[in-house]
C-alpha cells in the first residue's frame, strides 16, 4: 500500500537557518537530494514513520508542507517543462488572493493525483484548510495525528481516523462518535548511531518552546530555575513571546533535530515540563527523546508517567524547590544518575521504538484500508 505523510519542519526558523548554511549549492540539489538532506536534520518526526513503514512493505514518503524550497523542487519535478507556464497561469488567476498558499495546495493536489496514495497521513499543524480534504473523502483513507492544540481550519469530521497521544482529545472525539486511537510518541534507534560525544557534558538543560500563550506556566518555572545560577542551567529552543532575564542569559540559541539529540546525549540532566493544555498529563515527545538518547529525565510529576515507564527509569519533581534539590543530588551522585538514565533508555527502546510502533500502525491501517476499499466497491 502507498502512504503519503504530510508534515512540517519545526521550528521553521531552524530550517531557514540551515538553508542559509547550505547555500550556494542548495539551488542545484535535486528534489531527492534535498529530501534526504531534510530527513538527515532529524527534525520533528523526520522519516521515523515512513522509514519503518517501508521496511514493513509499504511505499511511503514525506511531503514537507511548510518548506517552500521542497515544494518548489517537487513542483519543478512534477511539471517538468510546463512548470513556468503553470506557475504563470496560477499567478494570473490569483492576483487578488494569496498566491503562495494556494500554489502550495495546487502542487499538493497534483502530487496526490500522481502519487495515488491509499492513505494520507496528516500530522498536526500543516495549515491545510479542512475544505481541501473534502475532494478525497470516500476516495482515499484520511488520517490525522494530533498532539498539540487543534490546528486552525481543522475539523475531525474531515478524517476517517484520528491518532492522538492526548487523552482528553480521544475522550472528546469518541464522545462525538469520531473514531480515535491512542498513538504514542517514540524514539528511532538509528539516532544512537548518529550522535557524537562532547569533550565536556552539560549539567542541566532544557530544549523547547517558551514565551507564548501555550507555555506560560512552563516559562515561569524555567525563569525561576534559571535564577539559581548554581546549576549552570542552559536552554535551547524557540520563543514566540516575551522572555525575560535570567532566562535570556541562559539561552543558547536554536536547536532541533539531530542537534537537539546531541545536546540530550551530552547532558547529565534534562528537565522537562508540560505545555499548559496538557493539564499535567505526561504526553510530550521530549520524554521519549531524552530517555532514548540516554540522559536522565527529570520531569514534573504526573499520574500518567507510570502508565508509560517503569519505576526507577526517570525522576520527578512536584515544585521548583524539589526540582532544585534533585538536580543537586543527581549532579553529586553520578553512578545513580547513570543507572536511572540507562534504565530509562532501555525502557523506551523496549516498548517505544518506532520500529515497534509502526508495526502496530501498519497492521491497523492495513485492516482499515482493506475494509475501506471494500466499502468503496459496494
Amino acid at each position: 500500500m502507498r502512504l503519503l505523510k504530510l508534515d512540517s519542519i519545526h521550528p521553521l526558523d531552524y530550517l531557514l537557518h540551515k538553508q542559509q548554511e547550505w547555500k550556494p549549492d542548495i539551488a542545484d540539489l535535486t528534489r531527492k537530494a534535498y529530501y534526504d538532506r531534510i530527513i538527515a536534520l532529524r527534525c520533528n518526526f523526520s522519516d521515523f514513520y515512513t522509514y519503518n513503514l517501508n521496511r514493513l512493505g509499504w511505499q511511503s514518503e514525506e511531503f514537507f508542507i511548510n518548506d517552500w524550497m521542497y515544494v518548489y523542487k517537487l513542483a519543478k519535478e512534477l511539471y517538468g517543462s510546463t512548470y513556468k507556464f503553470k506557475r504563470l497561469v496560477h499567478q494570473l488567476r490569483n492576483r487578488a488572493g494569496l498566491i503562495e498558499p494556494e500554489w502550495r495546495l495546487k502542487v499538493l493536489k497534483d502530487y496526490i493525483d500522481a502519487y495515488k496514495p491509499d492513505v494520507i497521513f496528516c500530522r498536526e499543524h500543516t495549515n491545510i484548510p479542512g475544505s481541501f480534504w473534502k475532494q478525497y473523502r470516500k476516495k482515499i483513507f484520511l488520517v490525522s495525528r494530533l498532539s498539540a492544540h487543534l490546528p486552525a481550519e481543522w475539523s475531525p469530521l474531515d478524517f476517517d481516523l484520528i491518532y492522538t497521544d492526548v487523552p482528553y482529545y480521544r475522550t472528546f472525539f469518541e464522545f462525538n462518535k469520531i473514531e480515535t486511537l491512542h498513538n504514542y510518541n517514540g524514539f528511532d534507534e538509528r539516532i544512537l548511531n548518529e550522535l557524537t560525544k562532547n569533550k565536556e557534558p552539560y549539567d542541566v538543560v532544557f530544549i523547547g518552546g517558551l514565551g507564548n500563550e501555550l507555555f506560560q506556566q512552563r516559562t515561569r518555572f524555567f525563569t525561576d530555575l534559571a535564577a539559581d545560577d548554581q546549576f549552570g542551567f542552559k536552554w535551547w529552543g524557540y520563543s514566540t513571546g516575551t522572555i525575560e532575564q535570567p532566562l535570556t542569559d541562559a539561552y543558547q540559541g536554536l536547536a532541533a533535530g539531530l542537534a537537539m539529540f546531541n545536546i540530550y546525549y551530552n547532558s547529565k540532566i534534562v528537565v522537562n515540563d508540560y505545555i499548559d493544555i496538557a493539564g499535567g498529563t505526561a504526553v510530550n515527545q521530549r520524554l521519549f527523546e531524552v530517555m532514548g538518547a540516554g540522559s536522565l529525565l527529570l520531569t514534573r510529576e504526573s499520574p500518567s508517567l507510570v502508565e508509560h515507564f517503569p519505576p526507577g527509569s526517570y525522576v520527578t519533581y512536584k515544585n521548583l524547590e524539589e526540582c532544585k534539590g534533585k538536580i543537586s543530588y543527581y549532579l553529586r551522585n553520578e553512578d545513580e544518575r547513570k543507572q536511572i538514565a540507562a534504565l530509562g533508555q532501555a525502557a523506551v527502546l523496549a516498548k517505544y521504538s518506532y520500529a515497534k510502533l509502526m508495526q502496530l500502525i501498519s497492521e491497523d491501517l492495513t485492516t482499515r484500508v482493506t475494509k475501506f476499499k471494500q466499502l468503496k466497491k459496494n
